[in-house]
């Protein structure tokens, strides 16, 4: 499914197949034996987490295998080592959106709380400091988001002060002349700049694996290929769930149920629960690799204005045909604005994105008109991408919710309690996913509800959220 349209296109290369192989590969986590590790007495959050009678019988079972789902179980197992928990993919872990991005994550720092995406970006880079192993290609080079025209100098200069001005300062402001020196790549295209040196890149899918991985040496047990059919409510029980499992034949049974699965969230119809994410196609290519002094130094990452700046006065979203807010196209695909994004890999080679167009949840094909025209948006400011060859492309499927903002937090309000949402990070999975999932696990292990701030930001019971049907 990941090749199925790259391989219709004749330029791909041995050499891209092999890398992709190296860098998509699918690792396998087998299920074992659930077993009922809690002691005696465990108390977290009303009591949530308990000794369980059997196998089948758990304290958590999380529904989604990418970034989101395995880092919500790492989490919640680094706090409370003796939970049982079930990690339930339909496929294989990070085989969608969450190895298929360009795992970039923008950090401004720690500021004072005011600024939620830069306080569960600045959670995310902590996240992956703490993991135990480095093998998902880690690179802390800085970005830089860069203007081409007035309009978009004013809004990020605007943006950075505002930020600074709430504590977040691991920004620095560059003239042009400071960048000609600081990233003679760059063309004279670019007027300005913000550079984040706290900013980072990593491997998208071995740092889900080295995620999930982390997660089964602390006991969680991973289900893949294994679709949810049902969800159920337990009558006559409080906060209990049946979750049915492939052909029905195997049920787990749990005191709290999270929903992390992405762009695909049919499955929690069966709790007559509506969750407002729709599923949205981003493309990527990669080039050769560039020579030394070629391409962007220290690895780092290149962020375009252009689209933050329109989508600061306007909006992509429509009900009427189901279009979300913050993507570039409408739903006839005509094009609202341009995004993009680009890495410097470890290996040399150059990774870029950009488009985000509403689709068909299966829908994988590469729209190579699309990809023409963000290699020439790329080399608008790094020329030297238009006289490297193109290794490959592919596409992702990522979930946008109505408004754009994460759906994060407990669907009591709505009479579901002990059933979590994780879903609806758009583009921003691998940046705001594993920050968003600590912040949920401190929630589910405490009881305690984020502050004023995130609570605005991700409640997934808001006005354009989760809803009972």
């Amino acid at each position: 499914k990941v090749f199925y349209s790259a391989m219709t296109s004749a330029r791909f290369s041995a050499r891209f197949w092999r890398q992709c192989a190296q860098r998509l590969q699918r690792r396998s986590f087998a299920a074992v034996p659930l077993l009922a590790v809690v002691g005696a007495g465990g108390t977290v959050a009303g009591a949530w987490c308990q000794t369980r009678p059997s196998e089948d019988d758990v304290d958590v079972v999380i529904v989604g295998g990418g970034i989101v789902g395995a880092s919500l179980a790492l989490s919640l197992l680094r706090r409370e080592p003796g939970c049982s928990i079930v990690l339930v993919d339909k496929a294989t872990c990070g085989s969608e959106a969450s190895g298929l991005s360009a795992g970039t994550i923008s950090c401004l720092g720690e500021g004072d709380g005011s600024n939620p995406v830069a306080d569960l970006c600045y959670r995310t880079v902590t996240f992956l400091k703490s993991l135990r192993t480095s093998s998902f290609d880690f690179q802390q080079g800085g970005a830089l988001l860069v203007a081409t025209t007035q309009r978009q100098e004013a809004h990020i200069k605007k943006q950075m002060a505002d930020s600074v001005s709430h504590g977040y300062t691991e920004q620095q402001w560059m003239e042009k002349a400071d960048l000609r020196k600081f990233e003679p790549g760059l063309s004279d295209a670019v007027r300005a700049a913000v550079f984040t040196p706290l900013s980072c890149h990593v491997d998208p899918a071995a740092l889900t694996h080295t995620v999930v991985e982390e997660a089964t040496r602390k006991g969680c047990v991973v289900m893949e290929n294994t679709p949810v059919v049902s969800m159920e409510v337990v009558d006559g029980e409080d906060r209990a769930y049946n979750v049915v499992l492939g052909d029905g034949a195997r049920v787990l049974r749990c005191r709290n149920l999270v929903l992390a699965s992405g762009a695909w969230p049919q499955a929690a119809a069966s709790l007559k629960l509506t969750i407002p994410v729709s599923p949205v196609k981003g493309q990527m290519w990669v080039t050769e690799e560039l020579l030394e002094g070629e391409g962007l130094q220290n690895n780092r990452i290149l962020y375009l204005a252009e689209a933050g700046e329109y989508f600061a006065t306007h909006t992509s979203r429509s009900d009427a045909t189901g279009v979300p807010a913050k993507v570039t196209h409408t739903k006839s695909g005509k094009r609202l604005t341009r995004h993009g994004y680009g890495k410097q890999m470890v290996d040399g080679r150059f990774a870029f994105g950009g488009d985000r167009v509403p689709c068909e949840g299966d829908d994988y094909t590469v729209d190579e008109a699309g990809i023409v025209a963000s290699v020439a948006h790329a080399a608008e400011l790094l020329p030297v991408v238009k006289d490297k060859n193109l290794l490959g492309s592919w596409t992702g499927i990522m979930g946008f919710s109505k408004d754009g903002r994460p759906l994060v937090g407990h669907l009591e309000p709505l009479g579901l309690a002990g059933v979590w949402v994780a879903m609806g990070f758009g583009p921003h999975g691998v940046m705001e996913g594993p920050g968003a999932a600590e912040v949920l696990a401190d929630w589910m292990c405490t009881g305690e509800a984020p502050g004023p701030s995130l609570m605005e930001y991700f409640d997934p019971c808001r006005k354009d959220g989760c809803s009972k049907c």
